[in-house]
């Protein structure tokens, strides 16, 4: 068999990969990783020989966990990314963002993003003014920055002190062999028009509500099991949708209580043991019922809980609630169902 040729990857292309929801549902190709680089102690480790956790506060102090340092002209450096190959950062977090320094190098070239601290680099100003839906600051107070940053060579992320505090930082590497645009200094218009089309894209995200068909609401008893949805064949679901009645007008403890005892399980392919299982509030990405906006997982004020993960099943899939509270549940459900192009 002859050897697969090596892929090459326009920064238009990966700007693509982030719409194609069908691809976050298949195996990757031979060889392609995804990594994380954090400041998460990797000493905090499960031991099962012993049954103990080994270093269990290692994170529990300054949140400083780097990857090598160096001294130069700009003081103390301190390594949050060291990765050689091709791929591209999808996506990072930081817990906060204060005025220290910053670097971002791309094939061993810094980027500029009109300043040298890491706001600069990681907030929606320079040329990434009016990016908000890929590039914004939430309430927690945490900076997300989801524009992905290619690179063909290496890319690099140093830290100076006063920078801010935790970090994880998300990225891909292709295989050896793959040719990738690295992220441009600046845009051309062909790029700028698929970057603004892309932060549209995860802004409007009522093009991936599905709508909740007009119904009554059903009554869950309490500790009572049911099944929601069931199908056959195979295909994928595309947009999972719970509406709680009355969800706006309970108090905080409500929200977590029914959050944490109601429960949702996923059977896949015939199985009679789920592959997913969560407290709704956990499965929705809200662990304690708070508001939650974002592309992949909603949760809003009045109750409408929302996935738009994609999720394969080769033949069959069902669902269902368990009441695990002590209290009566009124609730709505939907699902979306959608066939895939590959296997």
């Amino acid at each position: 068999m002859a050897a697969k040729a090596p892929r090459s990857y326009r920064y238009t292309d990966i700007l693509a990969l982030y719409e194609e929801r069908e691809r976050n549902a298949l195996l990757p190709d031979r060889d392609e990783r995804c990594l994380q680089s954090s400041s998460t102690d990797s000493r905090s480790v499960y031991d099962e020989a012993t049954d103990t956790y080994l270093y269990w506060d290692a994170n529990s102090g300054d949140g400083y966990c780097y990857h090598g340092a160096f001294t130069d002209e700009n003081g103390v450096n301190y390594i949050a990314l060291d990765v050689k190959g091709a791929g591209f950062l999808s996506g990072l977090w930081f817990g906060t963002l204060n005025e220290g320094e910053a670097d971002l190098i791309i094939d061993g070239v810094r980027f500029d993003n009109g300043g040298r601290r890491a706001k600069d680099l990681f907030e929606a100003r320079g040329k990434f003014e009016g990016l908000d839906g890929l590039i914004y600051n939430t309430p927690g107070p945490a900076w997300i920055f989801d524009l992905p940053i290619s690179f063909s060579k290496s890319c690099r992320i140093v830290l100076r002190e006063g920078w801010g505090l935790y970090y994880h930082i998300d990225y891909v590497l292709f295989p050896e062999g793959t040719q990738v645009e690295p992220f441009p200094s600046e845009f051309s218009p062909e790029q700028r028009k698929a970057v603004e089309t892309l932060n549209a894209h995860f802004l409007n995200q009522d093009n991936y509500v599905l709508p909740m068909p007009a119904s009554e609401p059903e009554r869950l008893r309490a500790g009572e099991i049911r099944t929601v949805f069931e199908t056959s064949g195979s295909g994928a679901l595309s947009s999972v949708h719970l509406l709680i009645p009355g969800f706006s007008d309970m108090t905080p403890y409500e929200r977590e209580r029914l959050s944490l005892g109601l429960t949702i399980s996923m059977y896949w392919d015939g199985s009679d043991q789920p592959a997913v299982w969560a407290p709704v509030g956990g499965f929705f990405g809200s662990p304690l019922g708070d508001p939650l906006d974002s592309f992949a997982l909603t949760l809003t004020e009045d109750g409408h809980f929302l996935s738009r993960f994609l999720m394969p099943y080769a033949d069959g899939a069902r669902i269902e609630l368990h009441n695990e509270t002590e209290a009566d549940i009124d609730f709505r459900f939907a699902v979306e169902t959608a066939s895939l192009s590959r296997p």
